[in-house]
């Protein structure tokens, strides 16, 4: 229960949360890209 683990617990985290962004970034627009060129009719109404 010592200060310093925690502290590393907490630095863990922030960076699995920020891989998690990272991916959420680059896949979105690849989503994004894959939803408005593949039903185009549905994207521009």
């Amino acid at each position: 229960m010592n200060p310093t683990s925690r502290r590393g617990g907490n630095w863990m985290f922030k960076v699995t949360v920020a891989r998690l962004l990272t991916a959420v970034v680059l896949i979105t627009p690849v989503i994004m890209l894959m939803g408005g060129v593949v039903p185009p009719g549905v994207s521009w109404t």
